[in-house]
């Protein structure tokens, strides 16, 4: 909302050096709360003859995000693309270590894949937008399919 208190709030100590709160988006008037996830598709273990783990694939990255917070309609339609900056969007494993962003949040371009409206006779109308991101898949990219032989 972008308004200044008349009494700010101060952070003492360590809590000083760590961030408070939610990036703000101009979709919500109001972000309760952003939950990200860094994780990979495929996860394949290599078991021997007698049943133990002996290997690991992994693969496949992608990064899901819950955006959740109030508004006055539905902040996005479905398959729409929304650009907010995550800290736990990078790939370790690739000679970096977890800090290899810099403690910079990187912009990441979330599809939008689901939308939930949530309301009560006791609350706001509040709205829950789940996107992911693909690290192998460009969003700018796109053909319409209607039918299986629109693809032949």
């Amino acid at each position: 909302m972008g308004f200044a208190a008349d009494t700010p709030t101060k952070k003492f100590g360590k809590a000083a050096e760590v961030k408070f709160g939610c990036p703000e988006m101009e979709s919500f008037k109001v972000i309760e709360s952003v939950s990200a996830t860094s994780s990979f598709q495929t996860n394949q273990m290599l078991k021997n003859e007698v049943g133990i783990s002996v290997g690991q694939v992994v693969g496949d990255p992608k990064l899901e995000a819950t955006i959740t917070g109030c508004s006055d309609n539905a902040p996005f339609d479905l398959g729409a693309q929304e650009s907010i900056a995550l800290y736990v969007g990078d790939i370790v494993g690739q000679g970096g270590n977890a800090g290899a962003s810099g403690g910079n949040a990187k912009d990441r371009e979330l599809l939008i894949v689901s939308v939930k409206q949530d309301n009560s006779n006791e609350d706001f109308m509040k709205f829950e937008v789940t996107g992911e991101f693909y690290h192998n898949v460009s969003l700018g990219e796109s053909k319409d399919l209607k039918r299986g032989d629109d693809d032949h």
